[in-house]
């Protein structure tokens, strides 16, 4: 007879609880199969290490005497300990906590010297199979868990050779037991330092929250928590009114927290405990909690990872047991509770896997398989589909992620003892019960029906019948009306030159984006719902890219013309410049509404109810991983209207090299740039707050922000306009020109051209029709235009000396020298006063001084536009022409901030009570910076701006007389000179 050719299998368990073993390293010898009280407790951690050794033995021994199944192989079996050699206090305190250990020295131990270890049966925590699942994995040795029920080790990637002939624990059968008794809302009680608790509560909540189910609150207690602990989570759960309560963790951990629970106060007839492990204790339980045990986990509801055993396959291998390893009699019950089927098909399942290995590959023989020549060709897959019939279930296949694919059996312990009655059987894929058995009872007190999830309270919503409903529809229909109306404003006068220079394409989109702000109020309306809350974010998200893009590129493309410093000959070339920034502006909002799109499709938002004494009302939240990360989709959209907000921030930046005493851009973008930080810090905190009115109140926020910038956009053009209409009916200019070309270019004639039936002609200051009142500023020159009916004419390099008033008849004539050389233009203005006329040319020169092509005939250093008030060398002048109502914008800004949140604080609070002092001298003093900012620019831009410039006034009108007076009288009758 040919020798059998060895094939080693590890068992890695927690051999530390095991007396009389022998170790070397983590290796252990001189284990028994036979059952002796004296080493082995049936209700510690030496039974449950003992049971599931003798349950591998037995599959090992069922293929060793059959040769039909391993031909010409015999398999062996080395033990190895994850918690070190034996501890005498193990066997009741040990709980997982040597993860260190089981990795460092166990799993180096069979990798690196036990080199014919081909395959490990582990019996362990799911802590310590965490460390050395992940190294086997790595070395390509495959391991089968019999207990590990954490949902980490369904990821095949980190996991690629770790299966289990179990279920692992998951959210999709607290999911089908939950919604079949129509709960929406339950808490969770984890353990925070185990694996199986943590990875268990995070995947329980996120598969709820998906579903719709409300996790209220999640709650960690380490594993040797005290009654402090406990009571504080009690207390949590009636005040969160929880009727149903998930519990997740190691056995003796679950088992204690829901005995403290019901000892705590919540021992009622409402309250329902339930978990995916079953209740254990090492010990006697009335000893260790006291006799109303039993009673205190009547109607506790175990959904089982499996169901009963197959009937006769499990009595074989339980009589197998008995007669052959253990030589005693073990209780069936611990035959299932220990989990000795699971063990038994794991280790039945890597035999008959290295089975199916060696005849699909004729190749391999045993004794290269033995020497770990084939490791690669082990992974998960290899054991999906064995065709075999377990003990466990008949039908052992695994599942795409590895596991057990199999029903549940949902039981409840019935009081008595420790017994459990099963009353429901699921399908496959835990979509429905295939069998609910109502005629016995399942909860505490006996009963079939479910009690309520919650109080039964009156809901609180904003409904048109409520007054905050009606206040929000009155916000609505005014901040749509108020779009409306704009948008037809600068339709209607869209011809008019100052409509133009706002840029109506530009303002006709941002009020756009307004209307469609004030339309997302709407939602905001009754009982909040998934596509509600959707929408609120959609539109609002929407009208934030819309706006503020607009604003940041008409701003960037007027701070990019005069900071290039580029001469554009025809308007052709500057419409040019000016149409690819609308196109930049329309990609960033298509790209805008693609985002907002996607995150509607793809983002899991539910509705969040909360409760409070008397009522309880929905909030809008989204599932996520973590509790305080986002969705993909959510960072996307939110990295993209940060960006838009940073071009606004740059835009803001670029206006110092735009100068314009006529513009109100600058306060624009301020304004935006400040609204929407604090109205986001605002909304952030009305979301955090615990009220039924923070909806509400968000909502006044949203409309006050938009109403804000939607003012600042429309306000300024049409006053503006009326300004310039009451200007034109008070001031009707009259010009006559006419050109005179002369033969010799030096000899540049000025004579009166008065020709009859002259057009009068209504002049104002020139401006180009794409910018916002900033071409004569910004580009620091300053020239005259003529509009007629043939076109418009541009003087520049004018000289205010050269301009006379005739006294006693408000006539002003002034000769200009035209861009062609020979062509001479002498311009006549007639003011109906002599005063006027003055006045005129006060301001003129004024203007030519400020902004002269020549800087240096402007008093100091070179005036640049925007300087910072400390770098002004005329900062007392400038304080100076400061009016009440700088004074009343500093202090409207200085307090008005800070009184406003502290008025807001006292209503809804959002910080602690303390700190809003601290706070309070931290936005005081800010605010009031800003507020006097605002005002010394606003001085600043009228001392540079006016004619009552007084600081050089004086020399100027000596000047001017001075050189008046040296003049031919000639030269106002138009003769030469």
């Amino acid at each position: 007879m040919a020798a059998l050719v060895n094939i080693t299998l590890a068992s890695v368990s927690n051999y530390c609880t095991i007396k009389y073993m022998n170790f070397d390293g983590s290796l252990g010898a001189n284990f028994t199969t036979a059952f002796h009280e004296s080493i082995v407790n049936m209700d510690d951690n030496s039974g449950w290490t003992y049971y599931n050794d003798v349950a591998v033995i037995a599959a090992i021994d069922r293929v060793n005497k059959d040769p039909s199944i391993l031909p010409g192989i015999h398999i062996n079996l080395k033990r190895f300990s994850d918690c070190g050699p034996w501890n005498p206090d193990a066997a009741s305190s040990y709980s997982g906590n040597s993860g260190g250990y089981a990795s460092a020295v166990t799993a180096t131990e069979i990798v690196q010297q036990h080199t014919d270890v081909i395959g490990v049966i582990g019996n362990q925590y799911s802590s310590t199979t965490r460390g050395i699942g992940q190294i086997l994995s790595n070395y390509h040795i495959p391991y089968c868990s019999t207990s590990a029920g954490s949902p980490r080790f369904s990821d095949k990637v980190k996991y690629p050779f770790i299966w289990r002939a179990l279920l692992p624990a998951s959210g999709y059968t607290y999911r089908l037991v939950l919604n079949t008794w129509n709960v929406r809302r339950v808490s969770i009680v984890f353990q925070g330092d185990g694996e199986l608790g943590v990875s268990t509560a995070r995947v329980v909540r996120k598969v709820l929250l998906e579903d719709g189910i409300d996790v209220v609150a999640m709650f960690g207690l380490k594993h040797d928590f005290d009654d402090h602990s406990i009571g504080g989570v009690s207390a949590a759960l009636q005040r969160t009114h929880t009727r149903y309560v998930i519990l997740s963790g190691i056995n003796d951990f679950i088992t204690k927290a829901v005995y403290k629970l019901g000892k705590s106060g919540l021992l009622t007839d409402e309250m329902v405990f339930m978990s995916e492990n079953a209740l254990h204790i090492k010990g006697d339980p009335v000893e260790v909690y006291g006799p109303d045990f039993y009673d205190v986990i009547r109607g506790y509801i175990w959904l089982p990872t499996s169901p009963n055993p197959v009937e006769e396959p499990a009595l074989n291998v339980y009589e197998y047991i008995n007669r052959e390893l253990a030589h005693a009699e073990i209780p069936y019950d611990y035959f299932d509770e220990y989990y000795m089927p699971e063990t038994y098909d794991c280790a039945m399942m890597m035999l008959l896997g290295i089975k199916k290995l060696l005849e699909e590959n004729p190749e391999i023989s045993p004794k290269l398989l033995g020497e770990r020549r084939f490791q690669d060709k082990m992974n998960w897959t290899l054991f999906k589909d064995l065709n075999y019939s377990g003990v466990t279930w008949p039908d052992m296949k695994l599942d795409s992620q590895g596991d057990l694919e199999m029903p549940i059996l949902v039981s409840r312990y019935t009081g008595n003892y420790m017994n459990r009655t099963s009353f429901a059987l699921s399908d496959l894929g835990f979509t429905r019960f295939l069998e609910y058995n109502t005629s016995n009872p399942i909860f505490h007190n006996d009963d079939t029906i479910p009690p309520p999830d919650g109080p039964i309270i009156s809901s609180r919503s904003y409904s048109s019948d409520t007054f905050e409903g009606e206040f929000i529809i009155a916000l609505t229909a005014t901040g749509a009306l108020l779009s409306i109306a704009s948008i037809a404003f600068f339709i209607t006068f869209r011809h008019d030159n100052i409509a133009k220079s706002a840029s109506i394409p530009e303002c006709v989109a941002c009020l756009s984006g307004c209307c469609i702000g004030y339309l997302s109020l709407l939602f905001f309306l009754n009982t909040p719902t998934t596509m509600a809350c959707k929408a609120r974010v959609a539109l609002i998200s929407t009208a934030f890219g819309v706006v503020v893009s607009c604003l940041a590129s008409r701003s960037l493309f007027i701070a990019v013309i005069f900071s290039t410093r580029q001469v554009y000959k025809n308007s052709k070339a500057l419409n040019i410049t000016h149409r690819r920034f609308k196109y930049c502006n329309m990609l960033v909002v298509a790209l805008e509404l693609v985002l907002v799109a996607a995150w509607g499709y793809f983002s899991k938002v539910r509705v969040r109810y909360i409760e409070t004494n008397a009522i309880f009302y929905g909030v809008c939240v989204e599932a996520a991983e973590k509790e305080l990360s986002m969705s993909f989709m959510s960072a996307a959209l939110f990295v993209h209207n940060i960006i838009i907000y940073v071009a606004l921030l740059c835009s803001l930046y670029l206006q110092k090299d735009v100068g314009s005493d006529r513009s109100d851009e600058l306060t624009t973008l301020v304004i935006t740039s400040l609204i929407v930080p604090l109205a986001l810090i605002i909304i952030n905190g009305l979301d955090n707050t615990v009220s039924s009115d923070a909806d509400f109140r968000v909502a006044i926020c949203i409309w006050i922000g938009i109403t804000v910038i939607l003012f600042k956009v429309t306000a300024y053009p049409a006053l503006t306009m009326y300004q310039e209409h009451r200007s034109k009916r008070r001031n009707q200019v009259r010009v006559r020109s006419g050109f005179i070309t002369g033969t010799n270019a030096n000899a540049l004639l000025c004579s009166s051209l008065t020709n009859e039936g002259a057009q009068n002609l209504s002049v104002s200051q020139y401006r180009f029709k794409s910018l916002h009142f900033t071409l004569e500023r910004c580009v620091d020159k300053v020239w005259l235009s003529v509009t007629t009916i043939s076109g418009t004419r541009c003087f520049y390099g004018m000289d205010v000396d050269d301009m006379v008033v005739v006294e006693d008849s408000g006539l002003v004539s002034w000769c200009l020298v035209g861009a062609s050389v020979g062509v001479v233009v002498r311009i006549q203005f007639e003011f109906d006063t002599n005063s006027m006329a003055k006045e005129f040319i006060g301001a003129l020169n004024a203007a030519l001084l400020t902004f002269s092509s020549s800087p240096k005939n402007a008093p100091g250093p070179e005036h640049v536009p925007y300087k910072f008030i400390a770098a002004e060398p005329h900062f007392k002048y400038v304080m100076s022409y400061m009016r009440s109502s700088d004074i009343v914008m500093a202090g409207a800004i200085g307090a008005g901030f800070p009184a406003a949140h502290m008025v807001w604080e006292r209503l809804a609070p959002t910080f602690h009570p303390r700190l809003l002092p601290r706070l309070m001298m931290i936005q005081v003093p800010f605010y009031a910076s800003v507020g006097f900012l605002f005002a010394c620019q606003s001085s600043y831009f009228r001392f540079w701006g006016w004619k009552e410039n007084a600081i050089e006034a004086a020399r100027w009108e000596n000047e001017a007389s001075q050189r008046n007076s040296e003049k031919p009288k000639g030269w106002m009758d138009g003769t030469d000179w």
